[in-house]
């Protein structure tokens, strides 16, 4: 089934070539992220009945072309050239009610016990951690176990950050995902392993960044 999914990737990608669009645009138009999208162009997964179906009723694509192939790409007609910027803000989903959480300071009372709320230090908005460009990835592999990050670890990533020179990403490289540290080294860009087995990858036309990791989530009974 691999093989079908990767199909199904390759011709997503097509479309979004003849629409003219950035990957960003296009996941943001059907309720997606690009990591997802690059995941289907590489067979990794499998894109599911309801985003074909967010691109037949928000693009007029056609998701009897996605799923075997068939012709016409478009229902109507190609929507190339159709969309500018201000179209595509329309498609983003509806503003939600503001979701908090409470962060506590660590500190414990040697005297007379208080109440919780007196340790209330600050509050989380959740919203702003967990938005629509974000996407949390399950690792596998020791490539960056020199950086604490090891197989089984969620990682919370930020797929509109710009990188800069330390920071961890999710890269794609010739459909294949990778996770590494950002380095410069002699006026290159490399994808750095935080393992000595690995090697360095060199950044050039044929990478794209996806996200900058923000945050590594453990399991408990991995500490």
């Amino acid at each position: 089934m691999r093989d079908g999914n990767k199909d199904i990737g390759e011709r997503i990608f097509n479309v979004i070539k003849l629409l003219e669009m950035t990957v960003d645009k296009f996941a943001e138009a059907v309720g997606t992220t690009k990591f997802r999208l690059y995941s289907y162009k590489a067979g990794k997964a499998e894109a599911p009945q309801d985003l074909l179906e967010e691109m037949e009723s928000r693009l007029e694509i056609n998701s009897k072309y996605i799923r075997k192939g068939e012709e016409p790409v478009f229902l109507k007609r190609n929507k190339s050239k159709e969309y500018n910027q201000t179209q595509l803000r329309l498609l983003k989903m509806e503003t939600r009610t503001e979701r908090r959480i409470p962060i506590f300071m660590m500190s414990v009372p040697a005297g007379k016990p208080s109440p919780v709320d007196d340790y209330v230090d600050r509050y989380m908005n959740i919203d702003k951690v967990f938005t629509e460009n974000n996407f949390i990835i399950q690792v596998v592999g020791d490539s960056m176990i020199n950086a604490k990050i090891e197989s089984g670890d969620k990682l919370l990533v930020d797929g509109n950050r710009p990188y800069k020179e330390g920071d961890i990403v999710i890269a794609a490289i010739e459909n294949e995902l990778t996770l590494k540290r950002i380095k410069k080294v002699n006026g290159y860009v490399l994808l750095y392993p935080e393992n000595p087995d690995y090697e360095p990858i060199k950044v050039n036309e044929n990478t794209e960044i996806l996200g900058v990791v923000v945050w590594v989530i453990k399991e408990a009974d991995q500490l």
